[in-house]
């Protein structure tokens, strides 16, 4: 059961309703917590290589504008989750923005298209390297789970042959049962082969600025107010959720934008073109969240090769 509930007090001047899961009466999480993470990545600490440092004098990058060239000049759709199974969608939302990198940076002739997330959700939790299905029924994941099935198992897209339409019984039932067989085969060319532990607001930037998207889990709940001409994330209650980062800029002030799914119920438009369904986190926040939360940056991802060449926006 889905029950929509306000953040409390001091929303700002336009309160934002915000969602969590309940399951017999219960928060159904979605990232698992810093314990959890910290040791499902200590069993597979030697899978992540350290952020590569690239010669980069920029002050911003905004991911989206890569996509809005892939999409008609427009920004994707936020995308909505019905369970507990955040970590698979922060992850799909960080890879349909690594794939748009890849094509209009690096020249790859990549499809376009969409990372689907119960598979990433049920390869995380179950897949022998991964949970190995010792979670049983209770909902979540960690990211370090899910960045290794991307590396391992590779990535399925949501339109690939047989690949149902997603739903949160879908993302329950895979992350419980496992996924069938043939998507694994389906999936097993297209890796996501490179990922790096982000431990600090600078590696954070550099990610960021170097082109790669970067998944947080946090207990950090939030409230959006406006600053500066800028939807903020300020922090307020406590929940388990992973989200994704996909853009940072040195001014009007030192920060990240951070992507939600949780769709469009309850969030205010963009201001200043980003994405809408997520807010700016700033740097003085990070520098205390970040020691508390896990994050990985994303990056050579192969995709699936187009037909034809791609006519930018």
């Amino acid at each position: 059961q889905k029950v929509g509930v306000e953040c409390g007090p001091g929303m700002g001047y336009d309160p934002v309703p915000l969602f969590v899961h309940l399951v017999g009466g219960k928060m159904k999480a979605g990232w698992l917590g810093l314990d959890a993470a910290e040791k499902a990545y200590s069993v597979l600490r030697d899978k992540f290589v350290p952020l590569r440092r690239r010669d980069n004098n920029s002050t911003e990058e905004y991911l989206w504008r890569y996509t809005k060239r892939l999409n008609n000049g427009e920004n994707l759709e936020p995308l909505t989750q019905e369970t507990g199974d955040c970590v698979s969608f922060a992850t799909a939302q960080a890879g349909k923005y690594l794939t748009a990198v890849a094509i209009c940076e690096h020249g790859e002739n990549f499809q376009f298209k969409d990372w689907f997330p119960p598979f990433i959700y049920g390869v995380s939790r179950t897949a022998p390297e991964c949970g190995n299905g010792e979670l049983g029924r209770s909902a979540g994941s960690v990211g370090s789970w899910a960045v290794i099935g991307l590396q391992k198992h590779g990535v399925l897209f949501s339109d690939d042959e047989g690949v149902p339409a997603y739903s949160g019984a879908l993302a329950d039932r895979w992350g419980y049962r496992g996924v069938p067989q043939e998507f694994y085969d389906l999936a097993k060319d297209n890796p996501c082969k490179s990922a790096s532990k982000i431990t600090s607001v600078d590696q954070l930037r550099e990610a960021l600025l170097n082109k790669c998207p970067v998944i947080i889990g946090s207990q950090w709940g939030f409230k959006v107010v406006e600053k500066d001409h800028h939807l903020i994330y300020v922090p307020e209650g406590q929940w388990g959720h992973e989200m994704c980062f996909i853009g940072w800029h040195d001014d009007p002030f030192p920060g990240a934008f951070r992507l939600n799914s949780w769709g469009r119920q309850g969030i205010r438009p963009s201001l200043n073109g980003e994405p809408d369904g997520g807010a700016w986190c700033t740097a003085e926040q990070l520098e205390r969240e970040i020691p508390q939360s896990e994050l990985f940056a994303l990056d050579c991802f192969q995709g699936d090769r187009a037909a034809g060449k791609y006519s930018f926006v």
